[in-house]
């Protein structure tokens, strides 16, 4: 007698969903003379609408980056040579009880991250490198668009061909953060920037004033 065969079915497993977004460092600079709006999603997924200046040079991290023609996109890397610019907001109180928040330091912001808004407050303003995230409580989250006025220094860098220049662009610097040092460039390198710039390799970085162009 030959025995019956039951076929058996073999279930699926459901894959995991897995998080495909990646955050990039974004620099748009502006090649014109005219204030442009440009726009990108943060690495949180809120999207930030924001105007750029004449020959201004932002730099954030984040995704989906667009502008007008006359503003150049950079998209590299967003890791700690990835020097993202400060930006100002106000968070206002929406409830009756404490809003506990989270941001990231920059200028001369004097509260720490996370904060407690309490509604004696009410409302506060305060600068950050990243958008705010409320953690605890109800407010409302007002994006300024204004970045806080850090002092932008000329330096000269001299260093060798395939050196990796980090900085903070400021004044209309048309070079973006990182720069690496090629057979074209004329060195010493003179570049402005609001933070000391540095390498990655044996050479000198000079401070020689203000940047002419503010």
């Amino acid at each position: 007698m030959t025995p019956t065969v039951t076929n058996t079915q073999t279930q699926t497993p459901t894959p995991t969903p897995t998080n495909s977004v990646t955050c990039n460092c974004l620099t748009f600079v502006n090649t014109s003379s005219l204030m442009l709006p440009y726009q990108y999603t943060d690495c949180d997924g809120n999207t930030i609408n924001r105007i750029i200046h004449e020959l201004q040079t932002i730099t954030v991290c984040g995704t989906n980056p667009s502008s007008p023609k006359e503003v150049n996109i950079t998209i590299g890397v967003c890791d700690n040579e990835c020097i993202v610019d400060c930006f100002e907001y106000t968070i206002t109180l929406s409830g009756d009880s404490n809003c506990v928040f989270e941001f990231t330091r920059c200028c001369d912001t004097e509260i720490n991250s996370p904060y407690v808004l309490d509604p004696k407050e009410g409302s506060i303003t305060f600068y950050s490198r990243t958008y705010p995230v409320i953690i605890e409580g109800e407010g409302i989250i007002d994006d300024n668009g204004t970045g806080c006025e850090e002092v932008c220094d000329r330096y000269e860098v001299n260093a060798a061909v395939s050196t990796t220049i980090t900085f903070n662009p400021c004044c209309g610097e048309l070079r973006t953060s990182p720069y690496v040092i090629t057979n074209f460039d004329t060195l010493p390198i003179e570049l402005c920037s609001s933070t000391t710039p540095t390498i990655d390799t044996l050479g000198s970085v000079i401070k020689i004033g203000p940047c002419p162009s503010c």
